[in-house]
This record gives C-alpha cells, sequence and structure tokens, in this order.
C-alpha cells in the first residue's frame, strides 16, 4: 500500500520578486498536478535530485526516510516552470509530518511559518538571494493564493470570472530560480 501526494502546478500572476522581500504577491495553481508516491521500502529516490531541497530535507531526516521507497512523478515531463521543486519538498515535508502526526504540538508544524523555515534550511545555502517560498504557500493552500510574508496574509480565493478562462502555455524557456536567486 502506498501514499500519494498530488500537488497542483503553480504559475506567479504578480509579485514574484516583490515576494523576495516580503511583498505582496499572487499564485495561480493549476492542473496538471505532480504526484510524490511513497511506500514501506528499502530508502529508493526516483525522480528527487539529492542536492534539490526535498532530497536535502530527506536526507538531513535519513533515519525516517530510509524506511520509504519515493517516486516523484513530474507532470511536465521535466520541463520546468510550474514548481516540480516546491511540490517534492512539499510532499516529502508532508510525509515527514505524518510521523509528527501523534505530537500534541501538530499546528506548529502545519504552520507556514515553520514549514518556511524548514524550506529555507534546504534550499538556500547563504549565497545570494534567499528564495521567497511564496510558491510553496501557494501550492500548499492551493487555487489563487494571495500571500504576504512581511505582515503575515495569506488569502485563498476561487478564480472570480466565471466568463473569462486563460491558458498557460510553457515556451521551453526555463529560467534556473535558483541559479538567478544565487548569482
Amino acid at each position: 500500500m502506498s501514499l500519494v501526494f498530488s500537488v497542483p502546478g503553480k504559475t506567479f500572476l504578480a509579485g514574484e520578486y516583490l515576494a523576495l522581500s516580503g511583498g505582496p504577491t499572487l499564485v495561480f495553481l493549476s492542473q496538471p498536478c505532480f504526484e510524490t508516491e511513497i511506500s514501506k521500502g528499502s530508502g529508493k529516490v526516483e525522480g528527487i535530485h539529492p542536492e534539490s531541497p526535498a532530497g536535502v530535507f530527506m536526507a538531513k531526516h535519513r533515519e525516517y526516510f530510509k524506511k520509504f521507497d519515493i517516486q516523484f512523478r513530474d507532470a511536465y515531463a521535466g520541463k520546468g516552470g510550474f514548481g516540480a521543486s516546491t511540490a517534492q519538498f512539499l510532499s516529502v515535508y508532508a510525509m515527514w509530518l505524518h510521523k509528527e502526526a501523534h505530537q500534541q504540538d501538530m499546528e506548529k508544524y502545519l504552520d507556514f511559518k515553520h514549514l518556511l523555515e524548514e524550506y529555507y534550511k534546504v534550499a538556500w545555502n547563504g549565497q545570494g538571494q534567499r528564495p521567497s517560498g511564496a510558491d510553496l504557500v501557494g501550492q500548499l493552500k492551493g487555487s489563487l493564493t494571495f500571500f504576504e510574508k512581511r505582515q503575515g496574509l495569506i488569502s485563498v480565493k476561487s478564480w472570480p470570472f466565471s466568463d473569462l478562462e486563460f491558458h498557460l502555455v510553457h515556451t521551453g524557456n526555463k529560467l534556473a530560480t535558483h541559479e538567478h536567486l544565487r548569482t
């Protein structure tokens, strides 16, 4: 028996660079979803790079994760740009929380501030600009997420225009965010 975490793709509609300084951002979540399948096993990991935030997090908690086989499925076939890295982190973090679920203070682990602090520990090595984590919060909350870290504001709405739709088109031009922030 296995557990499957499904995390939607993300697109910043506004504020991607404002979020770097704690400012407001608007993140839209979309289909198809990334999936991480976790089952009891011997520590086999597929589809997650060991140096990615999820890979570093799992190495940090090796004793826990060595009991599971993990397979990440990228709905975008590795094209990048829709939040695969944060989807991976969110999935393994959620699995790690499952271990902690028996604790009385579970709310502290579900708090977005704790989530972001854990993410920063594995996603940023102190060089360049620290990632905002706004995409991570958006993928956690879902739908259309307004996030302003500086003031601790999170608001989740559905698409408000019933007569208006838009389509996301992947251009194939992906800027490696971690490299961009580092330099």
